[in-house]
């Protein structure tokens, strides 16, 4: 921190998200972005060149789910804060992300001013949890967590035994539409492998 100023860096593929928070961001007292990367391998590079406070970190990126790198990342910058900013309202995902070390968890559908309290809460040393996450985390400690119709067809046909080639053509979509899907579930359900999802799916009996 320089000047009592949290210098943040942005990290998520939506242009358009990352142009709006780095406004609204730049508005509040103390808070300047001073970089964005639309990967974990962008972040990481920005990292390791740059000085930074905070990092606001989406969960899906092209390159992975950036949970299994909040350890690496917190290992090489230690005075680092992190702060989960996604559209997975899942206590399984949200539990994740504290054991990992994140300082904070937000919602996409937060709003802006929502986002910035969170962030500087953040920054003035806190952990923050948003109001939702945190209602999430304690109605349901062993929350099942909630599918689409589309996800559980596609974990159906996962636990029969298809493959991502058999599943897209059984569902007449395309391949990267079910690459979607398989990464979308395995964030939900914490599972590691296509084995470990498929377990996961049986012992939760979804």
């Amino acid at each position: 921190m320089t000047d009592n100023i949290t210098r943040i860096l942005l990290t998520d593929d939506h242009n358009l998200l990352v142009d709006g928070l780095k406004r609204s961001l730049n508005e509040a007292d103390g808070l300047k972005v001073v970089g964005t990367a639309n990967s974990i391998k962008e972040c990481m590079e920005f990292l390791s060149g740059h000085p930074v406070d905070l990092l606001l970190l989406d969960v899906q990126l092209p390159d992975g789910n950036s949970i299994d790198f909040v350890p690496k990342i917190l290992q090489a910058h230690s005075s680092l804060k992190i702060v989960i900013l996604s559209s997975f309202a899942e206590p399984t995902v949200i539990r994740r992300a504290i054991d990992a070390g994140i300082s904070g968890y937000l919602l996409k559908n937060s709003n802006s001013d929502e986002i910035t309290k969170g962030v500087l809460a953040v920054a003035d040393g806190e952990h923050y949890i948003s109001p939702e996450a945190n209602a999430l985390l304690k109605e349901a400690p062993k929350h099942v967590p909630s599918l689409t119709r589309r996800e559980r067809e596609v974990l159906h046909l996962v636990v029969e035994g298809l493959s991502t080639k058999e599943i897209a053509a059984r569902l007449d979509l395309s391949f990267d539409t079910i690459h979607d899907y398989l990464r979308n579930l395995r964030i939900k359900l914490d599972a590691k492998s296509m084995a470990d999802l498929v377990c996961r799916a049986k012992d939760q009996c979804l």
